[in-house]
């Protein structure tokens, strides 16, 4: 996209109204001048600008046309038009085609803050499509863009976002080291908002890593930073990981009196993280075998979640599944597994996705369910693969041939193992 010089703007809305250069004359500007304007051998002035706009506003209002222009527009540069034009883009509903068209004009112009805003803002879009690894790539250009223009306002924001791009991607010791960047940078920068997030964040890598104490350490600091007024939704999720820390260890009684206490707060029954609660509240009474509270637990969870948060629907199924599996009712978890696993797949949900492919291979193993199982290792493999998740494959691949093994299949082993060589 061209943006106009002065003249070149003058040019162009006079033949746009049908005027000659003779039609800007005036008492203190001339024909020969108006054509030194439009070739830019002579500069505008702010007088001559607000005229020619009355005289261009004058004729367009004949012509019945709205102009509504002003001298600031005649004035203005074709870098400052760039940079209101990216502005107000950057303002309004936007998709990845008119944010890369955004980047393009930035970096032609030198706007190098607009540049960084864009490739931010890119990066959200794909992390809100749950495109991680895009987001991701958009993250790191916008953390070196604000480098390059010495401007650290958004580093430990997005730090803390390229920390959820791995830990959705489940990279849980590669996600602690961005979120715990985000930590440092925003407590020098007193940025509470990031503070705040990325404390939490760390508490849930440190739980995913098996590391149950640094958890609730940090966990606890979430606590006290945190208005639980003002941020209810993320009260409840610290609470559940600190409750699901204790579950870890063993320490039921500790975990279900916060579990309790929380189901007490809450002023509707159809607030999405109120299933979040009852989910884990169902999975702790699953552990100590009391089957009945568990499963009213995941049924007031799949409940809520169908009415008002369908999109995480599949994390009751598959929680409710895992109930079942430990009862050896293996025909029922299969069916809300199958479901489970849908959702999950459609929403992009890869840690649900995986685990209710291990519970696939838990029933099928006990049930001799050979090609299911083939099917289901092939699946997991696909989504290490794409993750480039070596330790996974390697894994998946040696669990495979060993069935291949088990069942007398050697020639689908030899050539599984040749097919994927590269990972041995």
């Amino acid at each position: 996209m061209k943006f106009l010089t002065p003249g070149e703007k003058i040019k162009k809305i006079r033949k746009m109204l049908s005027m000659k250069q003779l039609d800007l004359q005036g008492e203190k500007i001339k024909r020969n001048f108006v054509s030194m304007l439009e070739t830019g051998e002579r500069g505008l002035t702010k007088d001559t600008a607000k005229y020619l706009a009355e005289k261009f506003n004058y004729k367009a209002s004949e012509l019945g046309i709205t102009l509504n222009i002003d001298d600031s527009y005649l004035l203005m540069s074709p870098k400052d038009e760039a940079l209101r034009y990216c502005l107000d883009t950057l303002n309004s509903d936007i998709t990845i085609e008119i944010i890369n068209n955004v980047i393009e004009i930035s970096h032609g112009y030198d706007l190098g803050c607009i540049e960084a805003e864009a490739l931010l803002k890119k990066g959200n879009l794909y992390y809100n499509e749950k495109k991680y690894s895009q987001a991701a790539f958009n993250y790191i250009d916008a953390l070196s863009k604000y480098g390059e223009i010495a401007d650290n306002k958004f580093e430990s924001y997005l730090f803390n976002k390229l920390g959820l791009c791995k830990l959705n991607e489940l990279l849980y010791a590669e996600a602690l080291e961005f979120f715990n960047k985000a930590y440092f940078l925003s407590k020098i920068n007193n940025d509470l908002y990031t503070q705040k997030h990325s404390v939490y964040n760390i508490s849930l890598c440190h739980r995913k890593l098996h590391k149950f104490d640094e958890s609730i350490e940090y966990a606890n600091k979430y606590l006290a930073l945190c208005n639980k007024s003002e941020d209810f939704l993320n009260y409840v999720y610290a609470n559940v990981v600190k409750a699901n820390c204790y579950r870890d260890l063993k320490k039921i009684e500790d975990a279900e009196k916060i579990y309790i206490s929380l189901l007490d707060e809450f002023s509707s029954l159809n607030e999405p993280s109120l299933a979040y609660v009852y989910d884990n509240l169902g999975l702790l009474y699953a552990d100590i075998e009391e089957y009945d509270k568990a499963a009213e637990s995941l049924d007031f969870s799949q409940k809520i979640r169908t009415e008002t948060d369908f999109s995480n629907l599949d994390k009751s199924l598959i929680d409710k599944a895992s109930i079942l599996i430990k009862q050896k009712r293996y025909s029922e978890a299969l069916i809300l597994l199958n479901l489970g696993i849908d959702l999950a797949t459609k929403f992009n949900d890869i840690e649900y996705e995986l685990k209710g492919y291990y519970m696939l291979i838990e029933i099928n193993s006990e049930i001799g369910g050979t090609t299911e199982l083939e099917t289901t290792y092939i699946k997991i493999l696909k989504i290490a693969e794409e993750k480039n998740d070596y330790k996974s494959i390697s894994v998946i691949c040696n669990k495979l041939c060993l069935m291949y093994l088990n069942n007398n299949m050697a020639d689908k082993a030899i050539e599984f193992l040749k097919s994927h060589s590269m990972y041995k």
